[in-house]
């Protein structure tokens, strides 16, 4: 029972860190703490681009927006009309934000969301249950394929969509002046990168716990077939005895 407790937990986990790298557009980040109290974060996830700025008289190089949060599907929508801070630039951000390998990485990672939910449920289940049953083969296989799309979603998001983002013209240009700028940090992975990344792990350690009960179950399921093979004949013996003896005293 403590495997499956433990990849109950765990499968918790994975699912809690996928919901907060989903809620959390911070996958690339960049942020700005001046002496002067002023702070600005702002970053890109994989639904849409969030920016806060406090303190702030003016927006200056590298600042992208003001704060406000624009949402990929009203971006890439034939009507979105572009803030100031878009102006002459819409066009290339759309020809980034909006082609086909963003829907991909989105139906992964939704995917991703709905496979560890069902894991989650047959894990819950499998603390129930002192055999090996259907619901730890379901819970082993949708977490295994769960953690080969968290692993897609990573890589597409590593290999062509940051760079998709830092490759619009006005990024480009503000990470460069970045690297001049004092209390800056540019453009970086963000925290909810590495939420994701942390739920691949727990995922790995849910799937490795899964397969620990399997085998305690297995190992307890033998036990128990090889204490009824060898209680089996003591059975019939005591059983042939009885009869003998009914039969005796029914002569008698």
């Amino acid at each position: 029972m403590r495997s499956q407790a433990t990849a109950a937990t765990l499968s918790l986990l994975s699912l809690g860190c996928l919901f907060a790298a989903t809620l959390h557009p911070f996958w690339l980040t960049q942020s700005f703490d001046a002496p002067n109290n002023v702070h600005v974060i702002q970053g890109f996830g994989l639904f849409g681009f969030y920016s806060t700025v406090e303190h702030a008289s003016q927006l200056t190089t590298p600042f992208l927006a003001s704060s406000t949060y624009v949402s990929y599907g009203a971006l890439c929508a034939s009507d979105f009309n572009a803030p100031n801070w878009m102006y002459g630039t819409l066009r290339d951000y759309q020809s980034k934000l909006c082609d086909a390998t963003w829907s991909l990485t989105h139906v992964l990672h939704l995917l991703t969301l709905a496979l560890n939910l069902v894991a989650l449920t047959f894990n819950l289940r499998t603390l129930h249950t002192l055999e090996w049953t259907a619901a730890e083969t379901v819970a082993g296989l949708t977490t295994m394929a769960n953690g080969f799309l968290q692993l897609c979603v990573l890589m597409l998001w590593s290999l062509q969509l940051k760079p998709s983002i830092t490759d619009i013209e006005v990024v480009n240009q503000n990470l460069v002046a970045c690297a001049t700028w004092r209390h800056w940090s540019c453009w970086g992975f963000g925290v909810s990168f590495y939420l994701a990344a942390l739920a691949v792990l727990w995922t790995l350690l849910t799937f490795s716990a899964i397969s620990s009960g399997r085998r305690q179950k297995i190992r307890r399921q033998r036990k128990e077939a090889v204490r009824r093979l060898l209680d089996a004949p003591q059975t019939v013996a005591v059983r042939t005895l009885s009869m003998a003896s009914s039969y005796r005293e029914t002569r008698d």
